[in-house]
């Protein structure tokens, strides 16, 4: 991941690691082609969720989710307009983003005898096959996998239900959106993630085959099992945008802060969680956020290197317009912070 971000800025760089700790987060997922919904307190689905949250890399807050009637859960808060909702009848999951909702199916549409369960806020679903995870977090979902031995499935399906004029791209880093023809992105699904027993990393990445995003997990003979891995899908990527006075040469400072999703999605979503940033970016006298300019550069650099290299360690993110432009790399080496 991190040679990935660094080819994307033409470029090889050596950076001091320790300056700071990139972290990709995913989380496992169980799946909901269920009609029978299961007693809050399964045990078998406790030791799922347990194994979950032990492998998980990067945990999340987790958002607390709710049942809403006999067939459907829904997250108990709705912030940035974005709703989730978990439907045991049609086995899917719904991220609606101010009215405009994706819809995807659970990886284990076919298994036999599925049964879904809440547990501490979270769903779990079980079957003959595959168990899932879902979990509501700050600004999206996760489905997380549990892949039990080395007879299982090499890959898992995730049908997606697009809204009119919207549609799946994939960048050469394996990250994924969902947008519309005006470039507007409706959900970021960073690259995947999967991890053994042992909490070693497996091999894993996504295809696109028209409307179904397929998970590839490489089980190697040396594996430990369970595996978990997730899709994650990330509606909004940045909370809040606010203009404070740190002092210092370089005082008036955009202070981002990012979803617990977005914190994680990194640069390779330039188009998409950088119009989200100028969206919610107040209007100051301090930076008129017109494109071309040595600040509008300079804001940019350094809103993507906070995005490749702090991640969920650091928040917020404070972007100064004063600072000079000296490109990506330079600010990089700089520590996000050029003068």
């Amino acid at each position: 991941m991190l040679m990935n971000k660094l080819l994307r800025s033409g470029a090889l760089l050596i950076v001091v690691l320790s300056a700071f700790v990139i972290a990709f987060p995913a989380q496992a997922t169980e799946n909901l082609t269920t009609k029978k919904i299961a007693s809050e307190n399964d045990t078998t689905k406790e030791q799922i969720l347990n194994i979950v949250e032990d492998q998980s890399l990067g945990n999340m807050p987790i958002k607390k989710i709710i049942q809403e009637d006999d067939n459907t859960f829904v997250q108990e808060q709705k912030p940035f307009g974005i709703e989730v909702q978990i439907s045991a009848e049609e086995n899917s999951v719904t991220l609606e983003k101010k009215g405009v909702g994706v819809t995807i199916g659970m990886p284990n549409a076919d298994s036999e005898n599925i049964e879904m369960g809440m547990i501490d806020g979270q769903i779990v679903s079980t079957s003959d096959d595959l168990d899932v995870v879902v979990q509501s977090i700050e600004g999206g979902v996760r489905q997380i996998i549990r892949i039990d031995s080395k007879d299982s499935d090499k890959h898992y399906d995730f049908p997606v239900e697009l809204p009119a004029g919207y549609y799946l791209e994939q960048d050469d880093f394996g990250n994924i959106t969902i947008r519309n023809r005006r470039g507007s992105v409706l959900t970021y699904i960073p690259h995947p993630w999967a991890r053994d027993a042992d909490g070693n990393d497996i091999p894993t990445y996504y295809t696109l085959k028209g409307t179904v995003l397929r998970q590839y997990v490489e089980i190697e003979k040396a594996t430990k099992f369970p595996v978990v891995a997730d899709p994650i899908w990330c509606g909004a990527a940045i909370k809040s945008v606010k203009w404070i006075d740190r002092g210092g040469k370089y005082p008036w400072s955009a202070s981002v802060t990012p979803t617990s999703c977005g914190a994680w999605l990194g640069g390779g979503f330039q188009s998409g969680a950088w119009q989200e940033l100028l969206d919610k970016t107040p209007k100051s006298k301090h930076w008129n956020k017109k494109s071309g300019t040595s600040e509008y550069w300079s804001m940019y650099n350094q809103y993507f290197c906070h995005a490749d290299w702090a991640g969920g360690f650091k928040a917020p993110w404070n972007l100064e317009p004063a600072r000079p432009n000296v490109g990506y790399l330079k600010t990089v080496n700089a520590l996000c912070n050029p003068s």
